[in-house]
């Protein structure tokens, strides 16, 4: 009777197991009285090439310029955001740069938003405080980090394994004197779920959408990657992204021709913010 009790018990167990590992309520946000304790690693390999008269090909060999010229570059930056109690719909939020490792940002430098749950949970960034930062860097700093977090506004959703859901994003790269403008449209597809885990593969294309008519220039770009998306957190504890992005431009009878090969990892550490006494 007991041997028969627990084999039922455990059919009945791994029934649930199974249906839960199959579907997940997915609802990335920021959530009350947490902290989130981020770690994000950059790597990036440029390549330019140059083509244009004998002239100018001598001229970058008399400068010492290389043909092509390669730059390497390597950075960890750790942060924290902190995130107060829900009043009136709203979460107000502080975000630290606690280590940089860039001279522009400051180490200490501390940015405030909040959080409208009902549009989604990403922060609304509306000020810097920084003594090392003009005002004109302290408005760069606020719009890039309100792009980098509008590429995370998904769509709350149930999904099931081999699901997926895509989502665009316009993102404006700086190039001489101008700004090229591309869309990025990002592909998650739900791989597995393991535990509280949910594991989603990651593909971005990058598309020009900017037109120049004196200055021909071309664009194009795609990454993959992967994000591991914590159910009981409502939020990742890990997102990477591999891109390659191809650029070419002439300028008065000069061709450039550049690639960029740019790697990107964070990971956050999520807990509930200690009750004051």
């Amino acid at each position: 009777m007991n041997n028969t009790f627990y084999a039922i018990l455990s059919m009945t167990l791994l029934s649930c197991d199974g249906q839960s590992q199959t579907e997940i309520d997915f609802n990335l946000r920021f959530t009350p009285e947490t902290i989130y304790s981020q770690t994000v690693e950059r790597t990036s390999t440029n390549e330019i090439q140059y083509a244009g008269s004998v002239e100018f090909l001598n001229s970058l060999t008399e400068q010492g310029i290389n043909n092509p010229t390669v730059t390497e570059d390597r950075s960890i930056m750790e942060s924290i955001i902190i995130t107060d109690k829900e009043t009136q719909g709203k979460i107000s939020l502080a975000m630290e740069f606690v280590k940089t490792g860039n001279e522009w940002l400051p180490d200490g430098t501390l940015l405030y938003g909040y959080c409208v749950q009902e549009n989604g949970g990403m922060p609304v960034l509306d000020s810097v405080e920084s003594e090392g930062m003009d005002i004109e860097s302290r408005q760069m700093l606020l719009k890039s980090l309100q792009s980098t977090f509008e590429q995370f506004d998904l769509p709350h959703r149930r999904i099931k394994t081999g699901d997926s859901f895509s989502h665009e994003s316009p993102l404006s790269i700086p190039v001489a004197d101008v700004s090229v403008d591309m869309n990025v449209s990002t592909k998650y597809e739900l791989i597995e779920i393991r535990n509280d885990t949910a594991d989603f593969e990651v593909t971005q294309t990058y598309t020009m959408t900017s037109t120049f008519d004196q200055l021909p220039v071309s664009a194009t770009g795609n990454g993959d990657g992967r994000m591991y998306y914590l159910i009981s957190k409502n939020f990742y504890s890990m997102y990477r992204m591999d891109i390659t992005m191809e650029m070419g431009m002439e300028v008065t009878g000069i061709i450039l021709d550049m690639k960029t090969t740019s790697g990107f990892i964070q990971k956050n550490k999520i807990e509930r913010k200690r009750a004051s006494r």
